[in-house]
């Protein structure tokens, strides 16, 4: 099922949505502000997740902020709904790459390597135990000494943040396409 965004570009869910009582209350819409706000919001919580030492939440709520953000470009750009998690192609499809300065896109590309070594959208459902075993799997914890799987989490909260803080401060300066 294709989703499209409402009348003031909005993106919307490829779910429905029911009230407490299940009753369907039609799609949810979030437009591009939405995103953008989310995406704040999901660094944030991922930096208390980090000082409360819930790595794994840290990790998930880091990669989430980002795929927020690159949403809010997109979603600027195209309202149709896309349910993937791809971050190369959101990316691709936001347009931010083109508003981000030449002589910082090699740093926002090392930024965005480290959250795509770390974020997969089904990491929500990992415990700490198993996200540390995918990620030595993936050699994430290779030359880390004391605990890999923090020295991980403090990696893509900190690249996450630097990512959602470029994001937002190029916002005003990006053309609305809605």
């Amino acid at each position: 099922m294709t989703q499209t965004g409402g009348q003031d570009g909005g993106c919307h869910a490829a779910r429905p949505c029911t009230d407490a009582g299940g009753t369907y209350t039609g799609p949810v819409h979030l437009s591009a502000e939405h995103y953008r706000a989310a995406s704040r919001e999901r660094i944030a919580a991922a930096r208390n997740e980090y000082e409360a030492e819930r790595y794994a939440d840290c990790i998930y709520l880091s990669g989430l902020a980002v795929e927020s953000m690159l949403r809010a470009y997109r979603c600027r750009k195209n309202s149709e709904f896309d349910s993937r998690h791809d971050l190369a192609d959101l990316l691709k499809s936001s347009g931010l790459e083109g508003f981000v300065p030449k002589k910082r896109r090699q740093q926002v590309a090392a930024l965005l390597g480290e959250v795509w070594s770390r974020w997969k959208n089904n990491y929500r459902f990992a415990s700490n135990d198993r996200l540390a075993t995918a990620f030595r799997d993936l050699g994430l914890f290779h030359g880390l000494s004391g605990n890999p799987l923090k020295a991980n989490a403090l990696t893509i909260l900190e690249s996450g943040f630097e990512l959602v803080g470029i994001g937002d401060s190029r916002w005003q300066l990006t053309p609305v396409n809605e």
